[in-house]
């Protein structure tokens, strides 16, 4: 005859089926929540950059606004319509480096092509700058009519 299993054993193998069944979706849990997490990383440090560029894009606009309003004016710039604007270059001379900083610490490979275009416009932007606060030591009929256009 053949010998039958007790209930014992039969609760027991059931039990560990359940315990491996409930391992597996906490596992596969974990896992989701895993990846879920990597991507909202990726997605706030891709806002991070965003905010910083859009920062640095007002510094500009607001430099560049009271820049031609120096330039379009027909006296020399004030001491302290200059010292303004200095200051505002200075904040998007900061605001320009912290993107330039962001975008070589990024390890996406289109960031590194990325730099290829902003270090030079970076170089021409601050050499231009030179240009205008030269200018607008001057009186207009005496400023170079390139800097307006």
């Amino acid at each position: 005859m053949k010998r039958f299993q007790s209930i014992g054993t039969l609760l027991s193998a059931i039990t560990g089926l359940l315990v491996v069944v409930l391992v597996s979706a906490f596992a596969i849990s974990a896992l989701s929540a895993y990846q879920r997490e990597k991507q909202a990383r990726s997605v706030l440090s891709a806002v991070d950059g965003v905010r910083t560029i859009m920062s640095a894009m007002v510094a500009i606009r607001s430099e560049l606004a009271l820049a031609n309003l120096v330039l379009e004016a027909p006296e020399k710039t004030s001491p302290a319509d200059m010292a303004r604007l200095a200051g505002l270059h200075r904040h998007s001379e900061a605001a320009v480096d912290q993107v330039l900083r962001e975008v070589e610490q990024r390890p996406i490979v289109d960031a590194r092509f990325a730099l290829a275009i902003l270090r030079p416009a970076d170089r021409r932007y601050r050499t231009m700058f030179a240009r205008v606060t030269a200018a607008a030591r001057l009186p207009r009929a005496q400023r170079d009519p390139g800097l307006l256009n």
